[in-house]
This record gives C-alpha cells, structure tokens and sequence, in this order.
C-alpha cells in the first residue's frame, strides 16, 4: 500500500539528523570535500527521491504519524544545509 511505501521510502528521524550534522560538519571543514567522486549530486538525487516517494506533507500528517513527517522535515533541512552553499548544484 501507499503507506506501507512511504514509510519504508523515508529513513528514520535519528539517521536524517546526523545526516545534516554530517553535512554541515563537512562543509564546515571544506565544502570540496562534498565536490569528491559526484558526492554531492548523488545526496541530492537520493535525499529528493526521498522526499518524493514520501508524498505530500498532508498525507504524511494524516496517516503515518510524527515520525515520517519529521524525517521529511529532516530531508528538507538538509536541502537547506546543502544550499547555503550548494545554490547552483542543489537548485
């Protein structure tokens, strides 16, 4: 079923937060490192499949909880993240 799909198409809160940890942590450090072996368009292609295949936001509120809705939530700020410093690559 479609819920069934969308909640196994988006990873849990706790990874999607490290995962903009990690990011920011990067490009902190040296945002070329995200550059490195087409890294960054990789990110971006998975993190926008997620955010697709989870749905609209409406349907994650009403049937699959807090927590599918926070992962996307998680998704999008590390969009944000990766556009601070990204625009053309992320856009």
């Amino acid at each position: 079923t479609r819920q069934s799909a969308a909640s196994s198409s988006l990873p849990p809160v706790r990874l999607m937060r490290g995962l903009c940890l990690l990011l920011q942590a990067c490009i902190d450090a040296d945002p070329e490192i995200l550059l490195l072996e087409n890294a960054l368009q990789t990110l971006t292609s998975t993190m926008f499949a997620w955010t697709v295949s989870s749905g609209p936001l409406q349907h994650l509120q009403s049937s699959l909880g807090t927590e599918s809705l926070q992962s996307q939530a998680e998704v999008l700020r590390c969009f944000e993240v990766l556009a601070e410093t990204f625009r053309k690559q992320v856009l």
